[in-house]
């Protein structure tokens, strides 16, 4: 006579590869989401210190154009009404343009990061 093979245990033991397939499946999906929250966190902080560095730079460089221009025409207010004249048109620029520049660059960056794990695992 042939032996049969143990259903149950063969029914047993594939429940339990199933469930240790999705519980692993599941701490992959897990690890991978915070790798991707880690990346877009410390590209806030960085762009944070960066634009805190930016405006300090632009601060000051504001306030050295203000009074160059005060000693060039001899007069405070037009020397400080110029840079502020340039900061003026400046913002400006940037709200009428705030989708072009500031908005896609934002969201092109987090979609890179987010999906900068597929292109890897496609190149593969």
């Amino acid at each position: 006579m042939e032996k049969q093979p143990d259903r149950e245990k063969f029914f047993s033991d594939l429940k339990d590869l199933i469930i240790e397939y999705i519980t692993n499946k599941l701490e992959i999906a897990k690890l991978t989401a915070y790798e991707k929250i880690a990346k877009i966190v410390g590209v806030i902080f960085s762009s944070i210190v960066i634009l805190f560095i930016g405006f300090i730079t632009v601060l000051f460089t504001g306030l050295m154009g203000g009074f160059y221009f005060s000693n060039l025409f001899a007069n405070t207010f037009y020397g400080f009404g110029i840079i502020a004249a340039f900061f003026i048109l400046l913002f400006l620029v940037l709200l009428l343009f705030r989708k072009e520049i500031l908005q896609n660059t934002v969201a092109n960056i987090v979609i890179r990061i987010l999906f900068e794990d597929k292109k890897n695992e496609t190149k593969k």
